[in-house]
């Protein structure tokens, strides 16, 4: 399934063309803001939650993390 946006709940961090399927998100963007937590939370365009895990070099950071073309273990 393709998703355009996906945004955290607390509507700091951006997912940005995906794509979902068997338990992984392919992103092709990605901006993740600082000291965010995993598990994280993210919402579709349609109101649609999913549980996100960030690897732990992401999480708690104090700065943001951007990347392109990366992905994701998604429930």
């Amino acid at each position: 399934m393709n998703h355009e946006l996906l945004v955290s709940e607390d509507k700091r961090s951006y997912f940005i063309n995906n794509k979902r399927h068997n338990g992984i998100l392919e992103v092709g963007a990605v901006y993740i803001a600082p000291f965010s937590s995993s598990p994280m939370t993210i919402v579709d365009e349609n109101g649609a939650k999913f549980t996100l895990t960030l690897p732990s070099d992401v999480t708690d950071q104090n700065i943001e993390m951007v990347a392109i073309g990366t992905s994701f273990f998604i429930d």
